[in-house]
Parts: structure tokens; sequence; C-alpha cells
């Protein structure tokens, strides 16, 4: 039996694009913090917050850049977030400046 890849079979399938999008993103936070080996109750503890809000925030579809950041933060990481256009990339984000800068 032949094994189609997930690119070959993605096309066929009516999918909701914003739903799949959401979908990696809370994928990507929750393994982001077990490759950190940290449990939710551990990130809890460095957010000052309660371990049922961090699932929350894990499974939150939408949320604001300062939630984000402060989550990477508390991973000990920083938070990039770039715009490719045509293969160019534009960085529209990056935590390692003042973010009280921002407006």
């Amino acid at each position: 039996m032949k094994k189609n890849s997930w690119t070959e079979l993605r096309p066929n399938l009516d999918l909701d694009e914003k739903v799949v999008a959401e979908e990696i993103l809370l994928l990507r936070l929750a393994v982001l913090r077990e490759m950190v080996g940290i449990s939710q109750k551990v990130l809890s503890d460095k957010l000052g917050t309660t371990q049922p809000n961090v699932s929350q925030i894990e499974r939150s579809g939408d949320m604001k850049v300062s939630t984000l950041v402060r989550y990477v933060h508390a991973l000990g990481a920083r938070l990039e977030i770039n715009a490719v256009i045509d293969n160019q990339s534009l960085s529209l984000f990056d935590d390692e400046f003042d973010s009280s800068q921002l407006i």
C-alpha cells in the first residue's frame, strides 16, 4: 500500500486553514514547553499564575503578543516575529529590543 505524504493529501482535504494554523500554534507552545523540560505547574510559578491559566494559554487560538512574550520568556527564550514575502524576511518584532518603545 502506497503511503502519501501530508503535502499530497492536504489539498484534497476540506480544512479550515485558520483552525489548522491555530492548532499548529497551540501544539508548538506545548512542544516548546516540553522541550525545555518543565511542567505547566512549574511554568505557572514562573509566570506568577496558575496551572489552569497556562493550560488556557496553550489552548488559546488568539492571544496577545505580550502574553506570548511572557510565556516564551518564562521558558528562557525570546520571541521574534517575521513577515516573509517572496523569500525575503522582514523583522516585525524582536523582543531583544525594549518593548516599551513599541506603539
